[in-house]
């Protein structure tokens, strides 16, 4: 998890954690450190604070908030593009350009540019929720994996995924795992499905 919310400081979520030697390096959203003892029961304990941590971010209202900020600022993004084209244009049509159109010119740039670094880290955060609401759907089904290896086939990383190590796969990684989820119930699923159905009948 690399963005929090606003219920929360950042000091108590977790970022993630690892193990070294025999202690758990637990990393927080302000950057924070704190080291526990290494033991199965620790384990799980931190692997269910952040599966806890990834439902609260599904609240309605975190995701609106987390779209709403993104769309506003591409808006900020398109509205200073356009500032900056009108400037040029101006100074194409007079001809000339005067200090005061340089200076504009300037600050509209770097105004447009805070706006671009505003809709990176915002587009970040709406992805974070996309593959956090990925993962929370398919959870107990990759849990209790009974496909094997042929739940990863075509998909480019490890094959292990878990809640910690969920900020090193790509969204697209989250999408081809569902996919494969789906073909492959559908392949095993089916025909059982079917034969209940007429059974039934």
């Amino acid at each position: 998890m690399k963005h929090g919310y606003s219920s929360e400081n950042e000091s108590d979520l977790i970022d993630h954690f690892k193990v070294i030697d025999d202690k758990i390096e637990i990393t927080y959203l302000d950057n924070s450190f704190e080291y526990i003892d290494f033991n199965d029961e620790n384990i799980n304990k931190l692997l269910e604070k952040e599966l806890n941590q990834a439902k609260v971010r599904q609240n309605p209202f975190v995701i609106y908030s987390a779209y709403e900020k993104r769309n506003r600022s591409f808006f900020e993004v398109v509205s200073w593009s356009i500032c900056l084209g009108l400037i040029e244009l101006c100074g194409y049509i007079e001809h000339h350009s005067l200090a005061l159109d340089s200076y504009l010119k300037w600050f509209v740039l770097v105004m447009l540019g805070g706006s671009l670094v505003k809709l990176k880290l915002n587009q970040e955060e709406v992805t974070e929720l996309k593959k956090y609401g990925i993962y929370l759907d398919i959870y107990d089904k990759i849990n209790n994996n009974c496909f094997g290896n042929s739940l990863y086939k075509g998909l480019k990383g490890p094959d292990t995924i878990n809640i910690n190590n969920i900020d090193s796969f790509s969204l697209k990684y989250l999408k081809g795992l569902r996919a494969n989820l789906t073909k492959l119930e559908d392949y095993w699923y089916s025909p059982i499905k079917s034969y209940v159905k007429k059974s039934n009948k």
